[in-house]
């Protein structure tokens, strides 16, 4: 694996991604949980795919404490699945009228381990455990400029405040569990 440099997003929070350069390797939970537990990490993101390009994107995903993933589908052809590995998520999936058309915690410590999302789906990925690690997988190429992520006008961008974000989330979620601060 060879890291890149740390990724910022507008929101100021930043985050860690390592890209696989190797044919064969292995990755153990306990290395990827001091990585996680650094101060001042919030997320850390192993990719398995070695490019942007390869037609499977798989990462290995990682996160402390509150982090939002902002509400988004995918266009056709291109779903994804979600490997909980540790800890625990809710997966909310959302109709094109932004109705809540299913809510699904999948944890590592009950058998719903593994959840799969159809494309044209909007869903809000949220970490509710205080580590979460995940394998997501998903059909590429990512192509950022081909909208590879359509995002959910309505829902908080990145920029928005953490009370906004937490709001959504709690209201999408229908967990009122999150803090009142996001994780950096």
């Amino acid at each position: 694996m060879i890291k890149t440099n740390k990724v910022k997003l507008s929101d100021g929070k930043s985050y860690k991604i390592y890209f696989n350069k190797k044919k064969f390797h292995d990755l153990n939970l306990s290395f990827i949980k001091k990585k996680i537990e650094m101060k001042n990490v919030g997320m850390v993101r192993y990719c398995l795919h070695k490019s942007e390009k390869d037609l499977i994107q798989e990462s290995i995903i990682a996160t402390k404490g509150f982090r939002y993933f902002r509400t988004h589908k995918h266009p056709k052809n291109k779903c994804e699945t979600y490997h909980i590995m540790e800890g625990k998520i809710i997966i909310c999936l959302i109709d094109d009228s932004r109705k809540i058309l299913k809510r699904k915690i999948i944890s590592s410590k009950t058998d719903t381990k593994i959840f799969h999302i159809d494309p044209n789906i909007f869903h809000l990925i949220v970490p509710i455990s205080k580590i979460a690690i995940w394998h997501e997988v998903s059909v590429g190429p990512f192509e950022k400029n081909k909208k590879f992520i359509i995002f959910d006008q309505t829902s908080p961008d990145y920029n928005s405040t953490n009370n906004k974000i937490i709001s959504y989330c709690n209201k999408v979620s229908g967990i009122n569990h999150f803090k009142n601060k996001i994780a950096k």
